[in-house]
């Protein structure tokens, strides 16, 4: 049987806003090697404490109208199920201790480097930290493999696959496997990444009947740490979602859904990273279904000394919506501590059906504080296409990328 895939893709088009990746890296949380054997690993708690505190600069406090959302009576807004999304398991399967198949080529300047890296990610606290919340925790570095032939174009990943598992180049296909192919600067089939994806994670049905995992890191040009910062992310999906059925948003009528709908990808607008302790490594933001139940931050593990800012918007569901026309939504501001406004910036998602032209009424918001989002339908949308806007939320004092939100539209 000729091997088939099935893809999850990180889209280019969202990298652009990592442009400042590491940035604040003073106060990014680090984690270190996991406990000796007799112990029981104890990964960082998950997000923040519960707001309090004072009057926000630049506003009132107003409730977002979502039912179950609540108002601090002060300077922000605690969250609630009712305004944050929970990433629901389908069904599917994890890969509880990944095995990572590490693949680079002669001449690759990274390859030492992305070693040391997958390394440090099986065995530190990096992933029971993420993961262990969706059933994933410590894995390991089962093979560090050098191939000498050319790398495969974007579309035959899952045959040269096969052809390597078959020559018995690659270690035997097994569940827990996930081989990360790296595709170095210079390699001859480069450019049919590096149009399109950032990274992303796949499977194919093998020719043994097996279903192996794969993910794939073009080198785009990027700098060490923002190839590990991008392996990680697909590191973690890949273990979340392996066969793209597991821990994945697929409602259309959720906004979130169109941010790509993996715990990695709610989670992708945040320029904070992940280090451990001698800051050797970089790591991504994950996703917490905890956090987000709780009312804390939800992207962890989040430094206590970095303020989390976001909106919430409202109507928090997509609205139908017909062609030439307008939809509103209100955003409402929070954040984890005290703090003044901070800037928001809209982004059209360019991949969605229709383009939104989304407009700020208010380029600045405080926790707390309201401003609106507009988005235009063009006139010759279709019936049945969609439209989706995120609305990122920068860091009072740096303008780092923080949190995120979107909201979406589909023509009726």
């Amino acid at each position: 049987m000729r091997p088939t895939a099935r893809h999850s893709a990180l889209v280019h088009f969202f990298w652009p806003l990592l442009a400042t990746v590491g940035c604040g890296l003073g106060a990014t949380p680090d984690l270190g090697q996991p406990p000796q054997a007799s112990e029981s690993p104890s990964p960082l708690a998950p997000g923040m404490p519960g707001t309090t505190g004072g009057q926000a600069d630049g506003g009132t406090p107003r409730s977002p109208g979502g039912p179950g959302s609540t108002v601090t009576h002060g300077w922000g807004l605690q969250q609630t199920p009712a305004g944050l999304p929970l990433v629901p398991n389908n069904g599917g399967q994890v890969i509880a201790a990944p095995q990572l198949v590490l693949i680079s080529y002669p001449g690759d300047a990274n390859r030492s480097g992305l070693a040391a890296d997958v390394r440090w990610l099986a065995n530190s606290d990096y992933l029971p930290t993420v993961g262990a919340e969706y059933g994933i925790g410590n894995g390991s570095l089962r093979a560090d493999v050098q191939l000498t032939d050319a790398p495969p174009p974007a579309d035959a990943i899952p045959a040269y696959l096969q052809s390597h598992l078959s020559d018995g180049s690659l270690p035997t296909s097994d569940p827990s496997n996930i081989y990360i192919l790296v595709i170095p600067q210079g390699a001859p089939n480069l450019a049919t990444y590096c149009s399109g994806a950032a990274g992303f994670h796949g499977y194919f049905d093998a020719l043994d009947g097996t279903q192996p995992t794969y993910v794939v890191i073009p080198d785009c040009g990027n700098d060490l740490q923002r190839l590990e910062v991008i392996l990680s992310h697909e590191v973690v999906e890949v273990a979340s979602d392996p066969h793209v059925d597991t821990y994945q948003m697929q409602d259309p009528g959720s906004p979130w859904t169109y941010l790509g709908g993996e715990i990695g990808d709610l989670c992708e607008s945040n320029s904070t990273n992940v280090h451990d302790p001698s800051r050797t490594f970089a790591a991504a933001l994950m996703w917490s279904n905890a956090a987000a139940a709780s009312g804390q931050v939800p992207c962890v593990p989040w430094p206590d000394d970095q303020t989390y800012v976001s909106v919430l918007a409202t109507p928090s569901t997509t609205q139908r919506v017909a062609a030439g026309s307008t939809v509103t939504f209100t955003l409402t501001g929070w954040s984890s501590q005290p703090t003044g406004t901070f800037a928001l910036t809209v982004q059209d998602d360019p991949i969605a059906d229709v383009r939104t032209q989304p407009q700020l009424n208010e380029s600045r918001v405080s926790p707390g504080g309201q401003v609106t989002v507009t988005l235009q339908v063009p006139v010759s949308a279709r019936a049945g296409q969609s439209g989706a806007t995120w609305i990122i939320a920068h860091d009072p004092d740096t303008g780092a990328d923080v949190g995120s939100a979107v909201v979406a539209l589909q023509v009726e």
